[in-house]
């Protein structure tokens, strides 16, 4: 896609993915010394503000461990087991680092984290100091790894800016033919350098998409009320808004509008994770329904989907969702280069990731593969709408679930 790195001259591998097939149970007890264990470390927040996500990253890493390990472990290694040692970083710049650090002195061969982008900023630096591989399950700023010459670090999904210029060449083009306008755009996002990062890329790229911004409207993190913001967007009277959002900013403002009334042709977020969140829209009711959403997506239409979904229902009470599926996916992509590296030595392993290509994963996107700021170069953030409260992927059309409906 535009604005993504081209592929270098690097060796291709076809990785036997983790868990192509799958289920399972994660091996030994955390913290037991075996020396025939492939350890896995996840540095995420288990407390604090988005303990929420924190914990549901963590146990996806969990659970595609504890699936690989049920499909015969790390066949390259004799069927090495994994085991998952944890640690907190309360979503905490400077706790990442330190989790990093204490999560290798656990005996971790590689790590993965953060949710929050300082604390995977922090984290990804500390795995370099390590000499160990970090695989990014959560983290959407670009500059966590782009243009920082980090040589262990790794990230599957989409970067924010990234997500932003699928937004513009994909969401416009879906609306517009399902009969629909698009000619205009207000923006809605949390000032912080996930939101700004967004804006511009929406800023940059819409234009080329014949798209107009007519109103931009940011918040501060963890707002009491989103009324003035959506005022001044109702009387902009844009085609669309786009709401970029954690899960309490999106619940504010579609409570702002319901309270004022005011409904645009067209919700058309770039990247709310408050419309990724089965359990969330569906508390918020009709009012979300036919809104649409640019995020990173799992791809729903793969037959092990459903069991890798029950599994997690059945694990932690809680729907797999976004965070669940990204993370499950990148440590999926983290198996895989230890089954390719047939060893845990962590500059193997990081040998490995630098040139491998993960077919069999997770995530509604193309074969993940890595450039040389360790970002995936096929990375694809797809449109989602939430129809009869179910979330359907509407475009791209390979991965497409449902049509879009106006």
């Amino acid at each position: 896609m535009s604005d993504r790195t081209p592929h270098t001259t690097r060796r291709t591998y076809l990785a036997a993915t983790a868990g192509a097939a799958s289920i399972a149970a994660l091996a030994g007890c955390m913290g037991e010394d075996d020396s025939d264990a492939v350890v896995i470390g996840s540095n995420h927040p288990l407390t604090g503000d988005v303990a929420r996500d924190g914990n549901h990253a963590n146990e996806a890493v969990k659970l595609a461990a504890k699936h690989k390990n049920e499909n015969g472990g790390i066949e390259s290694l004799d069927g090495a087991e994994i085991e998952v040692v944890e640690g907190d970083n309360q979503g905490a710049q400077e706790l990442g680092a330190e989790i990093t650090t204490e999560l290798v002195n656990d005996g971790a061969d590689i790590v993965l984290g953060a949710v929050t982008s300082p604390a995977t900023m922090s984290a990804t630096q500390q795995a370099d100091r390590e000499q160990v591989p970090f695989v990014v399950t959560v983290g959407s700023d670009r500059d966590i790894l782009t243009g920082r010459g980090l040589e262990y670090a790794y990230r599957p999904q989409p970067h924010q800016y990234g997500q932003a210029v699928d937004f513009a060449e994909l969401h416009p083009e879906a609306i517009r033919n399902a009969g629909g306008t698009f000619d205009t755009i207000g923006l809605l996002y949390v000032d912080n350098t996930f939101g700004q990062e967004t804006a511009d890329g929406l800023r940059d790229h819409l234009p080329d998409a014949g798209v107009e911004i007519v109103e931009e409207q940011s918040y501060p993190f963890g707002p009491a009320s989103l009324d003035t913001q959506i005022t001044a967007l109702e009387q902009a009277d844009p085609d669309a808004i786009s709401i970029t959002s954690y899960v309490p900013g999106g619940q504010l403002a579609i409570q702002a509008m319901e309270e004022q009334d005011y409904w645009p042709d067209h919700i058309a977020c770039c990247t709310s994770t408050t419309f990724a969140d089965d359990d969330i829209f569906q508390e918020l009711g009709d009012s979300v329904n036919g809104l649409t959403n640019t995020i990173t997506t799992v791809d729903h239409s793969l037959d092990r989907y459903g069991e890798i979904s029950d599994d997690y229902l059945e694990e932690t009470g809680d729907q797999i969702g976004m965070v669940g599926g990204i993370s499950y996916a990148a440590t999926e992509v983290a198996i895989a280069a230890i089954e390719e590296a047939g060893s845990t030595d962590p500059d193997d392993v990081n040998e490995a990731l630098s040139n491998i290509r993960v077919e069999d994963h997770l995530l509604a996107m193309p074969p993940i593969e890595f450039n040389d700021d360790g970002e995936n170069e096929n990375a694809l953030t797809p449109v989602n709408q939430i129809q009869d409260m179910n979330s359907e992927i509407v475009s791209p059309e390979e991965y497409a679930t449902s049509e879009l409906q106006l």
